[in-house]
């Protein structure tokens, strides 16, 4: 049986690896020149990029840089992956935590 500790700790690590992920698609997402922030209220907005960015990426993606390419098309597979697997961590354990 896995403990409720160790479930905890890799929900945590997860996160943690979703959002590092997250971040550095962002960076690979401007090194192509793909990047396009949301404006909202007249300001730029960077988190809530990510659905324009990878559109435009993906209509240009024959004139980004291979290496470059194979590092985001990584990050948008792996990324989510991390983001499911939390939800399953967390789900785990709040089916192990013990009950009043």
């Amino acid at each position: 049986m896995i403990s409720l500790e160790i479930l905890q700790t890799v929900f945590l690590v997860l996160l943690f690896i979703a959002g590092a992920s997250s971040i550095r698609l962002l960076i690979l997402l401007k090194q192509a020149n793909c990047w396009q922030p949301v404006k909202a209220f007249g300001f730029e907005i960077y988190n809530w990029g990510f659905h324009g960015s990878i559109a435009h990426f993906w209509k240009q993606r024959a004139q980004v840089d291979p290496i470059i390419r194979k590092k985001i098309y990584f990050h948008l597979v792996f990324g989510p992956f991390c983001f499911m697997m939390t939800v399953l961590m967390l789900l785990l354990s709040a089916f192990k935590a013990p009950t009043p």
